[in-house]
């Protein structure tokens, strides 16, 4: 009962409905799911903005160190380690967004994901995709290091960057990279493809995405739930639980119990 249903709970009609799996996260499977997610959605997003740009953001150590004293004094526990270094680019990225939107009076579009260095300083820094028409700006409003700006993106640069999601870093096994990016990135898919493609169809809807090479996804969670609505999306899990099997790393794992 709920403020959702309107106290009005609905019935249980698939009793295997009572539990989901739930990611963890942290183990490659997640992090392959999530990077290739990301990755398809960049890869349709590319087709209605074609200014994208690959850039590289730094900080140096003074403005790092301005950065998480500022996050020390307005966080209610003190951050230390892992949780300090990505608190302290997110801070810079927002003041950074927050500066472009002053001066150039809209918003930047981004997608952009933090990283430890793997040599000397191992500092924290920022890789990702902007989309302007005038990408020497971002040395100008970049307030806290260098700025590495490539000349264009293509499938191939996303990969590079999604990357970032999947890697595992030996240096830093515990480390959990984090994510600043733009509302409805990859959008522009639902219309012109996914409506018709995807269109629910019982036991027959493509819960799949085919990229141009061939190669086939998973559906991203952002489309499924522009795609299907709650109904839809129950009935879709049934069908995967009616199979019987789960997809790991490519390879088919059965899940039928012997009686």
């Amino acid at each position: 009962s709920n403020k959702k249903n309107g106290g009005i709970v609905p019935p249980l009609n698939d009793k295997r409905m009572k539990q989901i799996p739930a990611g963890c996260g942290k183990c490659i499977e997640c992090r392959k799911q999530k990077g290739n997610g990301w990755m398809v959605r960049l890869m349709e997003d590319i087709k209605d903005h074609k200014n994208g740009h690959m850039v590289t953001l730094t900080f140096s150590d003074i403005e790092l160190k301005k950065l998480e004293d500022d996050v020390q004094a307005e966080s209610v526990e003190t951050l230390e380690g892992y949780a300090l270094d990505n608190a302290s680019a997110v801070k810079g990225i927002r003041r950074f967004l927050e500066l472009w939107r002053y001066y150039e009076g809209k918003s930047l579009r981004h997608w952009l994901v933090t990283e430890l260095g793997e040599t000397k300083t191992e500092r924290i820094h920022i890789h990702g995709i902007v989309y302007t028409d005038e990408p020497e700006l971002l040395r100008e409003r970049w307030k806290y290091g260098h700025v590495w700006i490539g000349k264009f993106v293509n499938e191939r640069t996303i990969k590079y960057v999604t990357k970032y999601l999947t890697k595992t870093d030996f240096k830093h096994k515990e480390y959990q990279p984090k994510m600043c990016v733009s509302a409805g990135i990859g959008k522009g898919y639902i219309d012109r493809v996914g409506k018709k493609k995807n269109k629910f169809k019982e036991e027959k809807t493509d819960v799949t995405y085919k990229a141009r090479n061939g190669q086939t996804y998973s559906m991203p969670i952002y489309w499924r739930n522009e795609l299907w609505n709650e109904e839809e999306r129950e009935k879709l899990w049934g069908y995967t639980l009616d199979k019987e099997e789960r997809w790991i790393d490519g390879v088919k794992i059965d899940l039928k119990w012997d009686d």
